[in-house]
């Protein structure tokens, strides 16, 4: 079992970054991934839970914020005063050098319809503070580039690949052209939605296929 956030998720960090303390962007924390993940041998699986104890990260109570544009101001580079934003946590999976990996999991469109799907928020909307959220990105990244300097911060697309759940819901796998491959995981509130919520439960574990290469 691979988890994918720790069993303990401090409101004032992302990935165990301070979000108070620490000068680097917001977004580049939330890609810096908090842990690695060995993977096994080619032929056999592992297994992607949310936490070690398998429950799901609880948002901390929000913040009495009344300036809407301060919100959004906030969204880029969060302080420990702000605890509006989705909890973040990632783990990065590494297989053989000639391995590929393979994603199984359940897709969203078993448990919504296209119009629920729209409506579900995907944790990038500043004026949705308030309201459950939940993505999944499983995001590969460019062998000359590391994963922290995203395309909005250095200028150049770092990522070869950054793929969420929610872009072909009917999708059950994803399997990566490299041997790694970052899955990072955003939520807030999600307690406060029971179909978001029996849709966690029933999307962990998640498989992880390990494949040989064939060249």
């Amino acid at each position: 079992m691979l988890p994918i956030c720790g069993t303990n998720i401090p409101s004032d960090t992302i990935n165990g970054f301070s979000k108070s303390q620490s000068n680097s962007p917001f977004l580049r924390l939330k890609y810096q991934p908090s842990h690695i993940g060995v993977l096994p041998p080619a032929g056999q699986k592992a297994k992607l839970i949310l936490t070690e104890n398998g429950t799901i990260p609880s948002s901390p109570p929000p913040a009495q914020v009344t300036n809407n544009d301060e919100i959004i101001k906030t969204m880029d580079y969060p302080t420990e005063d702000y605890t509006l934003v989705p909890i973040y946590c990632s783990i990065k999976l590494e297989a053989c050098a000639s391995c590929n990996i393979e994603i199984e999991y359940e897709p969203p469109s078993w448990h919504f319809s296209e119009f629920e799907i729209d409506k579900i928020s995907k944790c990038d909307e500043p004026n949705l503070l308030d309201k459950a959220c939940f993505d999944i990105e499983i995001i590969e990244e460019r062998a000359e580039q590391t994963i922290p300097y995203l395309a909005t911060l250095s200028g150049v697309s770092d990522v070869y690949s950054r793929t969420s759940i929610w872009s072909i819901p009917n999708r059950r796998k994803i399997k990566t052209s490299g041997n790694s491959a970052l899955i990072v995981v955003a939520l807030r509130n999600v307690e406060s939605n029971l179909q978001l919520l029996n849709y966690l439960n029933a999307l962990f574990p998640m498989n992880v296929v390990v494949y040989g290469r064939q060249y």
